[in-house]
């Protein structure tokens, strides 16, 4: 299964990418914004979304919103 990461810490997404692959996933990107995230998610079959990203997005373009209403299987980090 291809994991989309979606996290503006580098240092928190790279634990999670390794921890993401000693389970079996296969990393299909690390995106540091929603922008990088809505692009790369075709790559993906599912995410994990810091929902207090720094790109300031809220609302109806929140990252939860953005997710949700996608194809994408989604896993939200508080």
């Amino acid at each position: 299964m291809r994991l989309l990461i979606v996290v503006d810490e580098l240092g928190i997404a790279l634990v999670i990418e390794d921890v993401a692959m000693g389970a079996g996933f296969e990393i299909a990107g690390i995106a540091g914004n929603m922008s990088e995230a809505l692009d790369l998610g075709a790559e993906a079959d599912i995410a994990i979304i810091d929902v207090r990203l720094g790109d300031g997005l809220r609302g109806r373009r929140s990252p939860v919103h953005s997710f949700l209403n996608s194809d994408l299987g989604w896993c939200i980090s508080p």
